[in-house]
């Protein structure tokens, strides 16, 4: 008798150790399935910031420095008049270039609508704390 109920805890043992391993086992895959969205989020997270990066650069780019000397001689209803003509990225971005002071005069001559559309432009434009030059 004392065989048989060796034999049955030896049996019983051997069950709950597999189904432990096998518990732990599922907890593992549980993780790694976490830790792999987790990375996923991160690349997406990555990716978009790049993007916005690429965006912030391309705008800079849509105005190159003889435009922006253009823009800085003229006068600044001229300038204004001009430019409620253009693309406001253009815009925004040549009057990102300009000194404050001379950027202040032609949005002052410009409609206000579309002043308050090209300030919107380029304070999203520029990162947390950057002024402009």
């Amino acid at each position: 008798m004392e065989a048989i109920i060796e034999e049955y805890c030896t049996a019983v043992s051997d069950l709950a150790g597999e189904q432990r391993i096998a518990r732990q086992m599922q907890a593992l895959s549980e993780l790694q399935t976490n830790v792999e969205k987790r990375l996923e989020d991160l690349e997406n997270a990555k990716a978009e910031l790049q993007a916005q990066i690429d965006r912030r650069e391309a705008l800079r780019n849509l105005a190159r420095a003889e435009l922006v000397e253009i823009y800085a001689g003229m006068d600044p209803a001229a300038a204004a008049a001009q430019m409620d003509k253009v693309d406001p990225r253009l815009a925004s971005s040549v009057l990102r270039q300009l000194k404050p002071r001379q950027a202040s005069a032609i949005l002052d001559e410009m409609r206000p609508e579309l002043a308050a559309r090209l300030v919107r432009e380029i304070a999203a434009a520029a990162p947390a704390g950057e002024t402009a030059n």
